[in-house]
């Protein structure tokens, strides 16, 4: 096995099909697009390097004007007996690769192999919502084995991470800064979206790391109309540094608010007070 079996679950060593005609081994080929060309879908042009048949003996791997001749080493059976002690092993014969037949005299231009590399451009179509490490697979692009039978070739998507965007499954996650005064009052505020700009409402109160959900701002799904969702997380910064007047503001703030204006805050101190109890009991 290899990469191929691997990860595809796929032998990329030539198939016999009918008789002695050989299909050609499987290729994959690796691409990395942008973020947005996943989100949007995207024609790409690929160029691979497989192995075709020999124009100049159509493959046959003879020289031309020349013919084939039974193989010595098997006397044309494409088998060869050894001999081990009391057991005897059968084996492809190592001259003709189990033809029974090897050339006169070999094709000058492929050495008798029948193939020649040749480089070949691809058009192909990436659909709109392709994850990374997926891939389809184009039949009968791969190298050619017999003349005719060729292998398949594998086409493996990686997408370029985004700075500000990041996937999870059919969902878009983005982390949204937003002010103090914001939070405390709520605002509506212009946010990008993988498919353009959006406006949305900020709830007053509302707490650092909430979500917000935009319903079919995601991915567009496989084998489906619908898209995923974007969950758009919350975070509220509080200033590292801060002016007179803002500071003159918050040390006032500091003096008029009260725990009954902090939920958590007042839940917070009700449990320090009970744990108190407890330990001058307990003294």
């Amino acid at each position: 096995t290899d990469i191929f079996s691997d990860l595809f679950g796929f032998e990329t060593r030539g198939r016999t099909r009918g008789g002695k005609r050989k299909s050609g081994s499987d290729i994959r080929k690796d691409i990395e697009i942008d973020f947005f060309e996943s989100v949007n879908g995207v024609k790409k042009t690929i160029e691979i390097e497989r192995k075709e048949s020999c124009i100049t003996c159509n493959g046959s791997g003879l020289k031309p004007g020349t013919k084939k001749k039974v193989c010595t080493t098997c006397g044309g059976h494409g088998k060869v007996r050894q001999s081990q002690g009391f057991f005897t092993i059968v084996t492809t014969c190592p001259k003709c690769n189990g033809a029974g037949e090897v050339p006169e005299q070999v094709c000058p231009d492929c050495k008798g192999s029948g193939v020649q590399n040749k480089k070949r451009k691809i058009e192909i179509k990436i659909p709109a919502g392709i994850e990374s490490g997926s891939y389809f697979k184009l039949e009968n692009e791969g190298n050619e084995g017999s003349p005719g039978y060729k292998g398949d070739l594998y086409v493996v998507v990686h997408i370029k991470e985004h700075k500000f965007f990041k996937r999870q499954d059919d969902d878009v996650i983005i982390n949204l800064p937003i002010t103090l005064s914001q939070a405390v009052l709520g605002a509506e505020i212009e946010i990008p979206t993988i498919y353009g700009m959006e406006k949305i409402k900020i709830p007053p109160g509302i707490q650092n790391g909430e979500v917000i959900t935009l319903r079919g701002k995601g991915f567009q799904r496989r084998h489906s109309a619908s898209k995923g969702a974007m969950h758009i997380v919350v975070n509220v910064e509080i200033p590292k540094n801060i002016n007179q007047k803002l500071k003159e503001i918050f040390l006032k703030l500091n003096q008029i608010e009260t725990e009954n204006d902090y939920e958590e805050v007042k839940n917070f101190n009700k449990i320090k007070e009970n744990l108190k109890k407890g330990e001058n009991n307990n003294g």
